[in-house]
């Protein structure tokens, strides 16, 4: 039988705790990661050049998320970016854009109360410069819940044809008239 005291202040953290001959060694603290899910739709899967597109993050099952970062990334020679809209649900939320470098956009919030579930979060527009496949994907850093508990997310993307624009070329009428010497 052994008996462990504390002296001084304890916030009673769990913790990890291994034995060796009756000792007990505290090495840190033990972390739960919490998982979240996220999902993504576009506005359109087929565009042409010079359409726009529309990326909307929805928030699945987010388990009492207040603060992380978003990165989009997506292929610069294909999509341009346009802007970044939070949704009603983030409205409330203190965040950051960083969107200088092409090909990637970065949103960084916190928040002092948590995002709701099965919503959505925010809004990407993109707009099409070139023909080709190309996909808008969506990862997940640094999450925390209110509670300051890691949290992880898979990443997920959405798919984005573009096209290149159909040419008309429109002819003028004309009427061919035949010389009257040849009649």
């Amino acid at each position: 039988m052994f008996s462990v005291f504390f002296l001084g202040k304890s916030n009673l953290e769990s913790v990890e705790a291994t034995t060796r001959a009756g000792n007990i060694s505290v090495r840190e603290k033990s972390v739960v990661v919490k998982s979240t899910s996220f999902s993504s739709r576009v506005s359109n899967s087929s565009i042409t050049v010079g359409e726009t597109v529309d990326f909307t993050l929805y928030g699945n099952n987010l388990d009492g998320l207040s603060a992380g970062t978003f990165e989009f990334t997506y292929d610069e020679s294909k999509l341009k970016f346009e802007k970044l809209t939070p949704a009603t649900e983030m409205k409330n939320v203190i965040y950051d854009v960083n969107s200088e470098r092409d090909g990637l956009v970065k949103m960084s919030f916190v928040s002092e109360n948590i995002v709701g579930n099965d919503r959505d979060l925010v809004y990407l527009t993109f707009s099409a410069i070139d023909s080709g496949s190309t996909k808008i994907s969506f990862k997940a850093k640094d999450l925390y819940d209110f509670e300051f508990v890691p949290m992880t997310a898979g990443e997920i993307y959405s798919s984005v044809t573009v096209k290149e624009p159909v040419v008309v070329i429109d002819y003028p009428d004309f009427e061919l008239l035949i010389p009257e010497t040849i009649l």
